[in-house]
């Protein structure tokens, strides 16, 4: 027996180490094979009785065969209580811990800790609450989710359930941690264990209700960035687009790019919740990315070459861009294994409007193949007018928006994305800001040596726009420069 508090707690947890559980009344709230959970009222507060009985054998192999160790008794739980508590963590209050053999399969161990005071689950809150106790809330899930890290606790399941709202307004009633038997105690939480938290804090939100990109947001914001740890959230968005696929569920506009099984069956995104018209993905269908669209039916061609078609679909009533990137010869073999240029697009385009930066909006995508020989890419989005970027600089050398050409370039340094080819045409001035267009080449660097030679690529085509205006070329130098 360790560190017992209460008389009753011992004997509580003696009784049900002993299988003799003769205190009543004892009100069962989660029976399981190996792990049992009772209610027991007390006269000085009510207390909960976890019985671990024994994992068995199969759950151990399993585990182990994962590369996890598994969790055979209910030592990890007091542990972490002790130190989260230790921390300022609000959870329950551990009062006693007793086992009995040491058979690793067959081990019996009991938990008592104190219950809570009277309190909701956020999960059952989240979707009845405002949009400004919504944020409230995001905001010190986050602070808790920080300082669970900080403290070295990976709780590997953090979901919304398990984690309760006492009562009073949200931005001071307290917040409260529960179920903390699988968690591991470390020196320092690894990436990977930090992405599996936040992934699934946000998939019990979407799956809860609804999370909003400025939701999102103030979660990034108040959890902050971790020291050491640039691609953290690059992990956590493709650790939860993950869950989603195996879920099920359609990823929300601001995650960014799709996961691949939506784009493969041709996932039809709505644009600003009008309906976008059906006979379109027919045409596509019947033509089978070989990008022999006619006139006939509202298609424009805009560019045609040996890699590449474009063309401009209208009905009256939208105008769409649709670019076609057929495959033929030895060009199947080389682009097997590979992402699409659609797909590359695709992902390129949701990441740019995730960061806040002007592109066209993706709508819909289609890869075609025969088994894993792919055949052609086919990807629709949504027409841009704009002037062209180069065209206004050489008439109007001090237009405004070269200032902003230049924080867009920092910005695109700032996110390790590389476009391949930043030629003018391919920089629009939409509503005197700058989009990005042709993203077929473009790609987002995880690691920083890799980037850098490309980013630098990437300026010099940029500097090439402006050999007529040397002094327009010069200016960008010396304003690219100064922030290197």
């Amino acid at each position: 027996m360790k560190r017992i508090y209460p008389d009753s707690a011992q004997a509580v947890a003696r009784a049900a180490l002993d299988s003799g559980w003769s205190v009543n009344p004892v009100v069962p709230v989660k029976l399981q094979r190996s792990r049992q959970v009772y209610r027991l009222p007390a006269t000085n507060g009510a207390m909960y009785v976890k019985v671990h009985s024994g994992v068995g054998w199969a759950e151990i192999f399993k585990n182990l065969v994962s590369l996890r160790w598994p969790v055979r008794d209910a030592g990890p739980e007091w542990r972490a209580l002790t130190r989260a508590r230790r921390q300022g963590i609000r959870c329950p209050e551990p009062l006693a811990l007793a086992s009995r053999g040491r058979h690793p399969a067959r081990k019996r161990s009991v938990l008592v800790t104190r219950a809570l005071p009277e309190s909701t689950a956020v999960e059952v809150a989240w979707p009845r609450r405002g949009a400004l106790a919504r944020r409230h809330l995001v905001v010190r899930v986050a602070r808790l989710a920080r300082a669970l890290h900080d403290a070295g606790i990976n709780h590997r399941d953090l979901y919304l359930g398990h984690l309760r709202l006492g009562d009073g307004p949200v931005w001071r009633a307290p917040l409260y941690l529960l179920d903390l038997h699988r968690a591991q105690l470390r020196r320092r939480v690894p990436l990977r264990w930090r992405c599996k938290d936040l992934a699934a804090l946000a998939l019990s939100a979407l799956r809860a209700g609804e999370l909003s990109a400025a939701e999102a947001t103030a979660f990034l914001r108040a959890y902050g960035e971790v020291p050491g740890e640039p691609g953290l959230w690059q992990a956590v968005r493709a650790r939860l687009l993950r869950d989603l696929r195996r879920h099920r569920q359609p990823p929300p506009d601001w995650l960014g790019a799709a996961s691949g099984q939506w784009q493969r069956r041709g996932y039809w995104r709505r644009a600003h919740g009008a309906g976008l018209p059906a006979s379109l993905p027919r045409l596509l269908a019947e033509d089978r990315g070989r990008g022999r669209l006619d006139d006939g039916h509202g298609f424009h061609e805009l560019k045609r070459d040996r890699r590449t078609r474009v063309y401009r679909w209208s009905d009256g009533r939208c105008r769409l861009l649709v670019k076609v990137y057929p495959l033929s010869g030895l060009a199947r073999l080389r682009a097997l294994g590979r992402a699409s240029r659609a797909r590359r697009a695709w992902r390129a385009a949701c990441d740019l409007r995730a960061a806040g930066i002007g592109a066209p909006r993706p709508l819909l995508l289609y890869e075609r193949g025969w088994g894993l020989l792919p055949s052609g890419s086919v990807l629709v989005s949504e027409f841009v007018d704009g002037a062209n970027c180069g065209e206004l600089l050489e008439t109007r050398p001090g237009h405004p928006v070269r200032v902003r050409l230049v924080a867009l370039l920092r910005r695109l340094r700032g996110l390790r994305f590389v476009h391949g080819d930043l030629k003018a045409s391919n920089l629009l001035v939409r509503g005197g800001e700058p989009w990005l267009i042709d993203l077929d080449r473009a790609h987002r660097w995880r690691k920083p040596w890799g980037f850098r030679r490309a980013f630098a690529r990437d300026l010099r085509r940029f500097s090439r726009n402006w050999q007529a205006r040397p002094e327009l070329r010069a200016w960008f130098d010396e304003q690219l420069r100064s922030r290197r």
